[in-house]
């Protein structure tokens, strides 16, 4: 089975964790995680990195930095994972959708205003599958309606707006460091920003706001969400091999581009370094066979892809709590409908990929 995602994983990561083991220091208050805050720092261009348990409670622990709470709207796009909705419900907060664009799927930035109220207090961008949303539609919004940018990097580590790393374009950031990512921790996550006092909230809202001068006196409420010590062990592994995975990451995107030159595939923007976290295909409208039909023929033939994300206003789980009520995406809908992943991780070799695009020539060919 050609998998649809597959982590670069060599001695560099054993020999990390091991060392982090021999050191008997494997909870989240090891020197492996603030050396890991300190080269994702670095590396993103920001002054301050926190890191967490996941993604998903960076994502939290960053809106919560910032100040949003209860009463609060946020914007994010219609197409994106649930943790976006959650983290923004988990604050107390409203999420107030927006559509995307088909070029590469991010949030349409000429539809946000007319979402925003007088409840709005931040814009969530979500760098979709490692493509920078265009940041100076963005940056307008912002200023003219005091909002808080807030990036959802989680898909797109080591891309570029403008020369500038996404994790430093907004006022804050999270990034995810699941299994499938750029770079993995296996699970975990990474908050950035250059504000000194969204650091500092950060890193207490992730370690239970313990107290700075009696440490269990608590003066508010706070989770368990800390990164452990072996997670950033293998993180810093990983981010010595970052420069070769986005090359990578770049030149799969490429084969699949002049392999399948008739189907709808990610577009980079010209101002703009893609990571191509994963090569999403759009069937055409005509296509005899739907989305789930070649997903199972692909899977039958040895090939693992994955369904696109449904929109968030189609999930029962946010409809069920009074949200986005008969609400439509148009473009959100068509690409979950009619699209899907193509096998994306950076230790697919040229000989596989090109046997992926084979077999999606020939689907018309193939009874289902």
């Amino acid at each position: 089975m050609i998998p649809v995602y597959e982590p670069f994983i060599d001695k560099t990561e054993k020999e990390m964790a091991f060392e982090c083991i021999d050191s008997k220091w494997l909870s989240g208050e090891g020197p492996h995680v603030k050396r890991f805050e300190r080269e994702v720092a670095r590396y993103t261009g920001v002054k301050h990195s926190v890191a967490t348990s996941s993604g998903t409670s960076a994502l939290e622990v960053a809106l919560h930095a910032i100040g949003i709470s209860s009463g609060d709207e946020v914007i994010i796009p219609a197409l994106t994972n649930i943790a976006c909705a959650i983290s923004v419900i988990r604050v107390g907060a409203k999420p107030v959708l927006v559509d995307v664009i088909p070029e590469n799927w991010g949030i349409n930035t000429k539809k946000i205003e007319e979402k925003i109220t007088s409840k709005t207090k931040a814009i969530m961008v979500v760098h979709l599958f490692g493509h920078p949303v265009k940041m100076d539609d963005i940056y307008p919004l912002a200023k003219k309606f005091n909002l808080k940018i807030v990036e959802d990097c989680a898909q797109a580590f080591g891309a570029l707006y403008k020369g500038k790393k996404v994790g430093s374009l907004g006022d804050i950031a999270a990034f995810s460091f699941y299994g499938n990512k750029i770079i993995t921790t296996g699970e975990g996550g990474m908050v950035c920003t250059s504000n000194t006092d969204y650091a500092t909230r950060a890193s207490s809202y992730r370690n239970l706001y313990f107290g700075q001068e009696d440490k269990f006196l608590h003066s508010k409420i706070g989770y368990n969400f800390r990164m452990s010590n072996i997670q950033a062990a293998i993180g810093l592994a990983q981010l010595k091999k970052i420069d070769w995975i986005v090359k990578r990451k770049r030149a799969i995107a490429r084969l699949y581009r002049e392999e399948l030159p008739g189907l709808s595939l990610n577009l980079e923007n010209s101002d703009s370094r893609s990571v191509f976290w994963m090569n999403f295909v759009l069937m055409p409208p005509d296509f005899p066979y739907s989305a789930k039909e070649i997903i199972g023929v692909l899977a039958k033939n040895g090939v693992e892809t994955r369904p696109f994300f449904q929109g968030l206003h189609v999930q029962p789980a946010l409809i069920n709590v009074g949200l986005f009520n008969k609400e439509s995406y148009p473009i959100t809908e068509h690409a979950s409908e009619n699209g899907f992943y193509l096998p994306s991780g950076p230790t697919l070799v040229d000989k596989e990929i090109k046997f992926v695009c084979e077999k999606i020539r020939n689907l018309e060919n193939i009874t289902i």
